[in-house]
């Protein structure tokens, strides 16, 4: 038992005195944001406020978004069908729409198109924010699957704070 313990705590001290990553971490997203105008767009972006934090002393730090808005007024999944179509509709509260499974594509009034893709099982990340555009976007399921989607929304958040400010998540 003692040799156990020392044992531990060697490897505890030898991990504490590894060398911490100082590689930029930034994470893309794309943006559906409104202009003055009440034209909705899509604009890719990218997160990059995140801080090397150390949780547990046992284990290697990692990092951590220093998020706009913390805690979610709402979070939900939803398992869209095949074939699934969304005509213009406007997001209902400034959300982050994390794609977890299936592809996924959406159209903005300027015409940009945008498909979400994560049959190659990495997730893609929309902020869903064209709550003060006139027609919003339009949203589909593509391809033969269904699409997993997890939905983090901040109904507290005033959309106008973001009129014509693409990237402003970051």
């Amino acid at each position: 038992l003692v040799t156990a313990l020392a044992l531990l705590a060697v490897g505890v001290v030898a991990h504490a005195r590894a060398p911490l990553p100082t590689e930029d971490v930034s994470v893309p997203y794309w943006h559906n944001w409104a202009d003055a105008d009440g034209v909705s767009h899509l604009t890719q972006c990218k997160m990059s406020n995140f801080t090397l934090v150390q949780y547990l002393p046992t284990n290697p730090p990692f990092y951590v978004d220093k998020p706009v808005a913390s805690n979610p007024s709402a979070s939900q999944i939803n398992v869209f069908p095949p074939g699934w179509f969304g005509d213009s509709h406007k997001d209902p509260v400034i959300q982050l729409v994390v794609i977890l499974q299936g592809k996924m594509q959406w159209t903005t009034m300027d015409n940009v198109t945008h498909t979400f893709d994560a049959t190659l099982g990495e997730p893609q990340l929309y902020l869903g924010n064209d709550q003060l555009s006139s027609k919003g976007h339009k949203s589909a399921v593509v391809g033969d699957k269904p699409a997993l989607v997890l939905f983090l929304q901040w109904a507290g958040l005033n959309p106008m704070d973001y009129v014509g400010s693409p990237c402003w998540l970051h």
